[in-house]
């Protein structure tokens, strides 16, 4: 297994190498392995800065004065192919909506 230090260089070297793209790098680790990898993060921040970003909404209820968004999901043509989508769950309560939860996903 990897020590931490080694995967940093390992990315770092990667990264040199791929002209400082990240859309063109990928970093494998054992599953069981404790190291944390932050390309995805960075890839994800990436889109949400970029300036060419897009968003897509999909709603439940539209229309309706329960209406709410279910999904964005962003792109930016500029950081690559990468789709990040924002996914939200709600709860029923009486008439109304609760958010419960968010989550975001990079594929």
């Amino acid at each position: 297994m990897a020590l931490a230090g080694d995967v940093k260089d390992r990315t770092y070297a990667a990264f040199r190498d791929a002209g400082g793209n990240l859309s063109k790098i990928a970093v494998v680790i054992e599953q069981d392995s404790p190291i944390p990898i932050e390309i995805a993060d960075n890839i994800a921040q990436q889109i949400f800065k970029a300036e060419d970003r897009t968003r897509a909404f999909s709603w439940a209820d539209f229309g309706t004065k329960t209406e709410r968004v279910t999904t964005i999901i962003y792109t930016a043509p500029s950081v690559g192919v990468y789709t990040l989508t924002r996914t939200f769950s709600y709860t029923q309560v009486g008439s109304r909506y609760r958010l419960d939860s968010e989550g975001l996903v990079l594929s």
